[in-house]
C-alpha cells in the first residue's frame, strides 16, 4: 500500500511540477507571462488598416487561451469571447471598425494571467 501511495505522490509532483514549469509552454529566458501582462511581444498581432480588423495568430502565442476581451480606455469591457474551444492553430479575426476612435485594449486571457495589446482606433 505505501509503495503505491509513493507512486501516486510520485506522478502527482511530476505532472505539478510540468504544469508550473510548462504549462505556457515558455523556454527559458523568453518573454514571461504575468496577471498584468507579458513581458515583450513575441505573439503575432497584425492590423488590416483598411477594415480595422486585428488578426492574432494563437499558434505564436506560448499559452492556451480561454478568452478575449476589448476594453476601452475606461477599463469597460465592449466585447468579450471564450476561445478555449478554437484550434492551437487559429488565426482570430476582431474586427473593430464599428468602434469610436480612441484607444482600446485587448486582453488575451490565458489559464494562468492575460496579454495585452494596446491599440487605437482612428
Amino acid at each position: 500500500m505505501n509503495r503505491i501511495a509513493g507512486i501516486l505522490v510520485f506522478f502527482l509532483l511530476a505532472g505539478v511540477s510540468s504544469q508550473l514549469m510548462g504549462q505556457s509552454g515558455m523556454a527559458p529566458g523568453s518573454d514571461t507571462l504575468t496577471p498584468k501582462g507579458v513581458g515583450g511581444e513575441s505573439f503575432s498581432f497584425f492590423i488590416d488598416e483598411e477594415s480595422e480588423t486585428y488578426f492574432i495568430d494563437f499558434e505564436s502565442i506560448r499559452a492556451n487561451l480561454s478568452e478575449i476581451a476589448l476594453k476601452n480606455s475606461k477599463g469597460d469591457i465592449l466585447f468579450q469571447e471564450r476561445v478555449s474551444d478554437l484550434p492551437v492553430d487559429a488565426i482570430y479575426e476582431l474586427d473593430v471598425s464599428s468602434y469610436s476612435p480612441g484607444r482600446y485594449r485587448i486582453e488575451l486571457h490565458t489559464f494562468t494571467g492575460v496579454l495585452t495589446k494596446d491599440i487605437q482606433v482612428r
